[in-house]
């Protein structure tokens, strides 16, 4: 099956009572959706976000959503198979975010956008080497390119899980970047730094080049212990 369709559902949203802090993970979801939309990464319905919860559940953005004005109540709580807990339907690329709960126990949000300048990179082959600028090393890291594969397609979902088990981002040939944090915060300051680097590349005049590998060493014991993979 080309498409992994969340079962539809039309029953009354699960008791939250067993779930104390989902107000507070439902506001601050909302408020690095939209920071998103204000940032210039994402435009008109582009994007999903979602965020763990207890109990194998996570909170995910419907489909169709505008991330510059969605708001907490919008927000779908959604099984790892796909099956949303009361009414409406969740973004169709749902898989993927579940792909990435699965084969990350760590972490606690996932944010898919469609940044301008490294969805540009990949359309005509322009790799970004990580290892040329200190705060990507730190903040972002490895940043493997996931091959083009149809967007909420079981094989684009597959390939996300399998890139982020070892990286906190990925880009995604033709359509944008996934990252991933422990929280709402870390994962869209992954996506912001993401994007910039792909500015400061873009204005380079030659292809910069990395930095040492002592100093390479370096960073990664700085981002090790900031919690990072």
């Amino acid at each position: 099956m080309l498409f992994r369709s969340a079962p539809s559902s039309h029953r009354p949203a699960k008791d939250e009572k067993h779930l104390p802090h989902i107000n507070d993970v439902r506001s601050t979801l909302c408020r690095f959706a939209n920071l998103l939309h204000t940032q210039g990464l994402v435009a008109g319905l582009d994007g999903n976000v979602s965020a763990r919860l207890e109990d194998g559940l996570f909170l995910a953005t419907p489909t169709a959503s505008h991330l510059g004005v969605i708001e907490p109540q919008d927000l779908l709580i959604v099984t790892l198979d796909g099956e949303v807990q009361g009414d409406g339907r969740v973004t169709s690329e749902w898989a993927m975010h579940a792909a990435c709960y699965r084969n990350r126990p760590d972490i606690g949000a996932v944010f898919h956008a469609h940044p301008i300048h490294v969805v540009a990179r990949t359309l005509d082959g322009r790799e970004m080497d990580p290892a040329v600028l200190p705060e990507v090393l730190v903040c972002v890291g490895p940043a493997p390119i996931v091959p083009y594969a149809t967007t909420g397609s079981a094989t684009l979902a597959d390939a996300v899980g399998e890139a982020i088990r070892n990286a906190d981002a990925a880009i995604l040939e033709r359509h944008g970047a996934v990252t991933v944090g422990r929280t709402a915060q870390q994962a869209c300051a992954r996506m912001e730094a993401l994007e910039h680097a792909a500015k400061i590349f873009d204005a380079t005049v030659r292809p910069p080049t990395p930095l040492p590998a002592d100093e390479q060493a370096r960073l990664a014991v700085i981002r090790d212990q900031l919690g990072s993979v």
